[in-house]
């Protein structure tokens, strides 16, 4: 009677489940640096789109001022929705579900830079900017890339 009690013993030993546990944790391991790198990657893109809508918008503007006041400018060019020299797009600052800043800090005759700048989070969870993930595209389609980003 007591051998047939011991066989009929049901669950895991303790070396099965720490064997679980190990493999979870391996997999855990190589798994959520890839997630988080690809998240990341993610929202670089979608900064790379948005900077090219700018970019777009921003030829449209140069062509306009060109067709109004026989001049072809960016002076004046604006990211803000409402405003004299508003894009003809949504201001991209205007989501707060966002991750980058976007900015146009360099507007000249023939020449403009756009630039987004990485949050540490999304803005309504309270992200700061990071000082050096920094990407600038200019009218050539020239990127560059800050040391953070």
């Amino acid at each position: 009677m007591w051998l047939n009690k011991k066989l009929n013993k049901k669950g895991f030993t303790l070396l099965e489940l720490m064997i679980v546990v190990i493999i979870i944790g391996v997999l855990a391991a190589i798994a959520i640096p890839r997630y988080i790198d690809t998240i990341t990657r993610a929202r670089g893109a979608e900064a790379f789109t948005q900077m090219d809508t700018i970019r777009m918008s921003l030829t449209r503007y140069w062509s306009d001022q060109l067709a109004r006041f026989g001049i072809g400018t960016y002076v004046g060019a604006n990211l803000a929705d409402g405003v004299l020299g508003s894009l003809d797009i949504e201001d991209p600052n205007a989501n707060v579900e966002r991750y980058f800043e976007y900015t146009l800090p360099a507007l000249g005759v023939a020449t403009y830079t756009i630039q987004a700048q990485r949050y540490d989070a999304k803005v309504t969870d309270g992200g700061n900017l990071i000082a050096n993930a920094i990407a600038d595209i200019d009218e050539t389609g020239d990127i560059s890339y800050g040391a953070g980003w």
